[in-house]
């Protein structure tokens, strides 16, 4: 079953937006790292669910205009074209294997995996993998897979007490959703592990916060 793993917002300054946000909601927030080879780095907030907001930013331009990353000519566009802001996030399989295999099987465009890493401020690598589907869902999440059993390798006193929730346009094509990532067919809200995919009145990819 799928589970959400983090949004993530483009933030031309990632710590003063990440700060903003986190003396909003009551958070604590930590240094994430660089990915090199895409030319960006992050702030991360973690949540009780085990989830997390990434504030992305880049840090060499070249780099990320240059990368075939979908994630990063996403935020290159969102930081050049609209600012900061929310455009995307990622749901958690421990299964992509079986994803590719289902997409090449339905005929689902996808591009990767890619290969993720970065260091973090202590030295420990971290690692992953991600896909992307593409299709015409008003917003079409990747897969992320973790490389290492603890995730994302989150320091347990840098966790927040509250969960991250995710809201969809209400205009998402449900059935589709359905058909490409697997997930149970409701009408208005998309069960996941350590949470839910809910349907919300605005058109705007949107996040709550909740001490529940």
């Amino acid at each position: 079953m799928l589970a959400i793993d983090h949004v993530v917002i483009a933030a031309t300054d990632p710590l003063k937006s990440a700060e903003q946000f986190a003396n909003k909601h009551n958070l604590k927030i930590t240094q994430g790292g660089k990915h090199d080879f895409w030319g960006t780095y992050n702030v991360l907030a973690y949540f009780q669910n085990q989830s997390y907001i990434e504030w992305l930013s880049i840090f060499e331009q070249n780099t990320a205009e240059q990368s075939d990353n979908p994630l990063i000519q996403q935020l290159v566009n969102k930081l050049k074209y609209d600012g900061d802001g929310l455009f995307q996030y990622g749901l958690r399989t421990t299964a992509m294997d079986a994803f590719i295999e289902h997409f090449q099987m339905n005929n689902i465009p996808f591009v990767g995996p890619f290969q993720g890493k970065r260091q973090k401020p202590n030295g420990e690598d971290l690692t992953w993998r991600m896909l992307f589907p593409q299709h015409s869902l008003t917003m079409t999440p990747f897969l992320i897979e973790w490389g290492q059993a603890n995730l994302y390798g989150a320091n347990p006193k840098a966790v927040n007490e509250q969960t991250l929730n995710i809201l969809l346009n209400k205009h998402e094509n449900l059935q589709l959703f359905h058909h490409i990532y697997q997930t149970t067919n409701t009408d208005q809200q998309i069960p996941l592990q350590n949470g839910q995919l809910s349907l919300q009145a605005n058109d705007a990819l949107s996040l709550t916060i909740s001490d529940d």
